[in-house]
């Protein structure tokens, strides 16, 4: 991949996503290494480009939500029990988090309790497709339906799938050590 395809492909990965994207996507949507990133980034950088390594975050795993019963986004540590934090915005919940997990790590080193590694959620890789067993009465109304709208069972579920993972909170996983686009206020 030549040079100035590399810096538009990560212009379009940071821009489409709103949270931090892990290196190790980027690497694999540039089809290259971690030091060619780092070539990418620092030279972006040199042109003014606003991106931020977010380094200091330990490497551990966070989830983003939102809460109705607090009004505002809960940001969780998953392999830190009772690391939380809240906001009114992903952001603000993220960056309260990561104060939450300095603190919880501090806490625990001089206690001497264990601090368990980060799990690491890169690695997971979901093929797309997986077997489901229904009963035969909705398996015939899925079909049905599908049928009326004139596509695939398959194209069908997918939708009733995409559209009910919508409507209810959304939950982001965001590994720390990531790179993310960062906001410039004028």
């Amino acid at each position: 991949m030549e040079r100035f395809h590399r810096y538009y492909s990560l212009h379009r990965i940071l821009s489409l996503r709103r949270l931090p994207v892990p290196r190790a996507a980027i690497e694999r949507e540039l089809e290259c290494s971690r030091a060619t990133v780092n070539r990418v980034i620092d030279d972006l950088r040199g042109y003014g480009a606003p991106i931020e390594y977010l380094r200091e975050q330990n490497g551990y795993p966070i989830e983003v939500f939102w809460s109705d019963e607090d009004k505002g986004f809960i940001a969780i540590a998953p392999d830190l029990p009772g690391a939380s934090a809240c906001g009114k915005t992903e952001t603000e919940a993220i960056k309260e988090l990561h104060t939450a997990i300095d603190l919880w790590l501090k806490a625990a080193k001089k206690v001497g309790n264990p601090v368990p590694k980060p799990s690491d959620r890169a690695d997971v890789n979901y093929s797309g497709k997986f077997l489901m067993r229904v009963p035969r009465r909705l398996h015939a109304e899925l079909a049905r339906a599908a049928k009326a709208q004139g596509v695939s069972l398959n194209q069908y579920v997918l939708y009733l799938l995409t559209k009910g993972h919508g409507e209810r909170a959304q939950v982001r996983s965001v590994e720390h050590g990531e790179i993310s686009r960062a906001r410039r206020v004028a």
